[in-house]
């Protein structure tokens, strides 16, 4: 859609996604600083907020934003945070099943939003299993996660275009385990 509005509107200058990737990061920001509000005492959740919005708003943030080819990674990282304070918001809506069930549903869709600025963000998944494990949010929901992240996982990974078999390395050549022995020698 981004695309399609440059194209037409701005005959391919890439503003809509600077500001697309702009927006992303400032809510990030935003997110992370309302969140960093919680944490007691005030004088400490002050620190801990100056830290985030520095280290979030850095000068490779602002050339993030000004490549219209890196924009996905603010989309991804605001999706994914999104994701985790939408879900881990039990005690803004203490007494109010509904609002907080909506608000998880809210945070299933930003996970899967997520995804589509970066397939690195298919960890989110396990990590959101976590959190409603740690909100106690009950086997349902736990469930749940898992299932959709699972279908989720299963979909993406099935659209990607698969190596050329003739170009894998097979294990009758070695070439399989020359690389997990590369691998580990490289981990150690």
């Amino acid at each position: 859609l981004l695309t399609a509005l440059d194209v037409e509107v701005f005959r391919g200058i890439a503003y809509p996604f600077i500001v697309a990737a702009a927006a992303c990061l400032g809510g990030t920001v935003w997110l992370l600083w309302r969140e960093t509000g919680r944490i007691q005492p005030a004088e400490i959740a002050t620190t801990v907020g100056i830290f985030v919005v520095m280290f979030l708003l850095t000068a490779v943030a602002a050339v993030i934003c000004a490549i219209p080819m890196d924009s996905v990674y603010p989309q991804a990282l605001f999706f994914s945070a999104l994701a985790l304070v939408m879900f881990d918001g039990a005690h803004d809506f203490a007494g109010s099943d509904g609002w907080l069930q909506w608000r998880r549903i809210g945070a299933v869709g930003a996970a899967i939003a997520a995804a589509f600025g970066s397939g690195a963000t298919l960890p989110l998944w396990p990590i959101l299993i976590w959190v409603a494990w740690r909100a106690q949010a009950g086997t349902a929901w736990i469930a749940a996660i898992a299932t959709a992240g699972v279908i989720f996982i299963t979909v993406y990974v099935l659209g990607l275009p698969l190596r050329d078999q003739a170009a894998a390395p097979s294990i009758a050549d070695g070439g399989i385990l020359a690389q997990l022995l590369r691998m580990g020698d490289y981990l150690l």
